[in-house]
């Protein structure tokens, strides 16, 4: 519910690309800091130093809660003589869009490691790789904000998925050390990449809020559909390349409902689409 109101909040402001990123690369820098603070405080005190740490962030929030608006701006960004009514069901095909994204991230995250593990690479070699390619999700964050402020996210969106599912296709191809590394690479750079264009074009579309206060449960309920489905395919199929062609599918049709996103409003709202 916290997150949800932030990303509302969000919405509600001009710059959504930039402002998104910046929320992102923050998640992602809090991440890191997380993994290692977590480790230190396990070996000071127990269990009992990680709630405390966790608490103690509540309470550090609650601290940040003038600073949001009292209520949200009920209107898109687009002129008022297209008006609301233009939005028609788009915010929802997106809200599909990222439903799909998330299953496809949510079963690769979720087996890449025995993924790497069926290609015989070495369980120091997967782990070395999962952990330093998770830097380069800084640097998505960083490019998508400084893209969405020149081209606009509907494009750069549908690229990044694009580029997404062919590295998801062709690591189903076959799992070598250079195809393992290069398609980590890719998935981070683009993974954070694509939730900021996500949640920008949902804020662009409607800066009330509403529609990316929704977000978090499209992610969440698609991030713990997307392993069921995959361990369905393996017990069905008996093989990591049906999770992975799984993950490419979704992913490309993600893309494609973007694109009818992205053709429809350049039609009714072309001051939205590549804002």
């Amino acid at each position: 519910m916290i997150y949800a109101l932030g990303l509302a909040a969000l919405a509600n402001t001009h710059h959504t690309g930039r402002n998104f990123s910046i929320l992102l690369f923050t998640q992602v820098s809090f991440g890191m800091i997380e993994i290692n603070l977590f480790s230190y405080l396990l070996e000071l005190g127990g269990m009992s130093g990680i709630y405390l740490a966790m608490a103690a962030a509540f309470v550090l929030s609650a601290t940040l809660l003038r600073w949001l608006p009292r209520s949200g701006n009920d209107g898109t960004s687009a002129p008022l003589s297209e008006g609301r009514a233009d939005l028609g069901l788009l915010p929802w095909s997106c809200l599909c869009a990222v439903f799909l994204f998330y299953i496809s991230t949510g079963s690769f995250w979720a087996y890449i490691e025995l993924i790497g593990l069926s290609g015989g690479l070495s369980a120091k070699l997967i782990t070395d790789s999962l952990t330093y390619t998770q830097v380069l999700s800084l640097l998505g964050c960083v490019i998508a904000g400084w893209l969405s402020s020149r081209v606009g996210q509907s494009r750069p969106l549908i690229a990044s998925l694009l580029c997404a599912a062919l590295a998801m296709y062709s690591l189903s191809q076959g799992v070598t050390a250079i195809s393992f590394v290069l398609v980590l690479c890719v998935f981070f750079l683009f993974w954070n990449a694509i939730d900021i264009y996500q949640l920008g074009t949902l804020g662009n579309m409607d800066h009330s809020g509403r529609y990316a206060a929704m977000v978090p449960a499209f992610q969440m309920t698609a991030g713990a559909l997307g392993p069921a489905l995959a361990a369905w395919l393996l017990e069905s199929q008996g093989s990591y390349q049906s999770v992975l062609l799984m993950a490419a599918c979704s992913t490309t049709l993600a893309m494609l409902l973007y694109v009818y996103v992205y053709l429809k409003l350049r039609l009714s709202m072309p001051a939205v689409v590549d804002a």
